[in-house]
């Protein structure tokens, strides 16, 4: 299964860890999605759970706790086939700084990264599960398929989960090298003084 391997490729790259992050995939008008409380490296098919755009489980296997942002996603942008979300170290990061700017609802991000997914958007904190958590991703969605939850992190939809990988990886490079840049800004700047 697809989604196993995409799993497991994010848990062993260091994109998530512990028993932390979600993938889903959608299937028809279903989607199929990871467990809470399980980390991704061990995940079987049988532990995927599947569920309707409405909400219900329509499996014996239960649903990760942030279901609704997929659901959500789902709902606002028929073309998106796989959603990953993590909590890798670099995107996470960024999203707890305060002077990301809200109100712009872009991240700084280098020249590649800005040429082929900006604006990245930053949608604003709510507790994981919260409703208002998951229609602030669906609602930024439709700008762009690559979104930042504020103090939390990445949230990626694509056309399948190769993809969203693959933009996941991306989002993270480019979360790294702009905190680099920053740590170096400001050490030029104490330096200055």
């Amino acid at each position: 299964m697809e989604l196993v391997a995409a799993a497991e490729y994010l848990h062993q790259n260091r994109l998530t860890h512990g028993a932390t992050g979600n993938i889903s995939a959608r299937d028809g008008d279903t989607f199929m999605i990871s467990p809470t409380g399980k980390s991704l490296d061990v995940l079987e098919e049988s532990d995927f759970a599947r569920m309707d755009f409405f909400g219900n489980v329509l499996s014996q296997a239960q649903p990760s706790k942030e279901y609704l942002i997929h659901q959500k996603i789902y709902q606002a942008r028929p073309d998106i086939h796989a959603i990953v979300h993590t909590h890798s170290t670099f995107a996470t990061a960024l999203s707890c700084l305060a002077d990301i700017d809200l109100d712009d609802a872009v991240l700084p991000l280098t020249a590649y990264f800005s040429l082929t997914f900006a604006p990245v958007p930053i949608v604003p904190y709510y507790p994981p599960g919260d409703e208002r958590l998951a229609l602030g991703a669906a609602q930024v969605i439709e700008r762009s398929p690559v979104l930042i939850l504020r103090n939390h992190g990445p949230v990626v939809g694509a056309a399948n989960l190769r993809s969203a990988v693959d933009k996941l990886e991306e989002l993270e490079h480019a979360a790294q090298v702009n905190l680099l840049v920053r740590n170096q800004a400001y050490v030029t700047t104490k330096a200055a003084k």
